[in-house]
Parts: structure tokens; C-alpha cells; sequence
């Protein structure tokens, strides 16, 4: 003798199975809600951000910022690690960056300037900020980049300009001092 359900047991089944459909559906649709915020985050920022590997330091994301700034692809910028965006020369290389890498992963934030490098070769100064972050559940290293390469230029030909003005008030061969501009009196 078979036990066949009943149609009522059947039509349980059934509404218990398209409750758990529905709710299934609704995570679905939050996760990829949640995912799509994320992307609209990730990629509105005005730094670069870069999501990499612990163990590594291989890149596995990156925003559309650093595809302006280092002008690879997202594709290509996935095939890189730290090295292939770096000068190549001590003390901006692989094995410097994991270290960084790994005071980071040690739960310290760094903060540092780096020498980077362009797709096309040409070399240029950025901030780096490492923090140990947890995305989709694993442990990453995330770093914001800034490029500053103006702002270094800048103070740079701040320094030359104090330089030449020290060079001549200490070389002149006549007496000069300073006088205060609101009192007129010798600083």
C-alpha cells in the first residue's frame, strides 16, 4: 500500500516551497541591490582604489579611477601586481610593497608615498593608504592612491625659489635686512 499525500499536504508543499522561492528571491534581488551600491561607490570615488590579495599583493579590483590615472583596462589591471604599477627600483618594488602589505594584514594602516608607473612607462608620485579590509567575507588589502605628483612639483619649486632668495641675502655684498610690512620695524 502506497502513502500518497493528500492535496492538502500537496498544496502545503507547494505555497511552503513558493515562500521560500520568494524570500529567495527578495535576498537575490538585495544582494545584487547591495552589489550595484557598492560599484556606484567604488567607482564615483575620486582616488584610485585598489583591492588586492594578502598573500600576493595581485591586484583583484579596481575602480575606473585607476584606469584614468595608470591608463590600463580593469581587465588588463587584474593581470598586475604591485610591481607591474611601480617604479621597479629600491625602494618602490614587489618586495617592498609586501611589506607594507603585510603591516597592513599585521592590522597597522600605512600611510606612505610611492614612486608609481603608467602603462606608458612614464613614472609619477602617489599617496598610498593600506588598510585590512573584509570583502565578501576574505580578508583583503585595500589601497587608496592619490596622485601627487602637482602638489610634489609644486613644493619642489617652493624650495628651489627659498633657496636661490637664501643664496642671495646671504652672498650679497651690500648689508639687507627685513622690515616688518605693518609696523616698519627691522625683523
Amino acid at each position: 500500500m502506497s502513502l500518497k499525500p493528500s492535496y492538502e499536504e500537496l498544496e502545503k508543499k507547494i505555497q511552503a516551497f513558493e515562500k521560500s522561492d520568494s524570500g529567495r528571491k527578495k535576498m537575490e534581488s538585495s544582494i545584487f541591490k547591495s552589489q550595484n551600491d557598492y560599484y556606484s561607490i567604488f567607482n564615483a570615488a575620486t582616488d584610485t582604489i585598489v583591492v588586492h590579495d594578502c598573500d600576493t599583493g595581485r591586484i583583484l579590483d579596481v575602480n575606473k579611477k585607476f584606469s584614468e590615472i595608470y591608463g590600463y583596462t580593469k581587465e588588463e589591471a587584474l593581470t598586475l601586481d604591485v610591481e607591474s604599477v611601480s617604479q621597479g627600483i629600491p625602494p618602490y618594488t614587489q618586495s617592498e610593497a609586501l611589506v607594507y602589505i603585510r603591516k597592513a594584514l599585521a592590522g597597522e594602516p600605512q600611510f606612505f608615498e610611492w614612486k608609481a608607473k603608467k602603462k606608458s612607462g612614464k613614472h609619477f608620485w602617489v599617496e598610498v593608504s593600506l588598510q585590512l579590509v573584509s570583502l565578501q567575507g576574505k580578508d583583503r588589502i585595500l589601497a587608496i592612491v592619490r596622485d601627487i605628483t602637482d602638489k610634489k612639483q609644486a613644493f619642489s619649486e617652493l624650495k628651489e625659489s627659498r633657496d636661490r632668495y637664501e643664496s642671495i641675502y646671504n652672498n650679497a655684498q651690500v648689508g639687507l635686512g627685513r622690515v616688518s610690512v605693518n609696523d616698519g620695524k627691522v625683523i
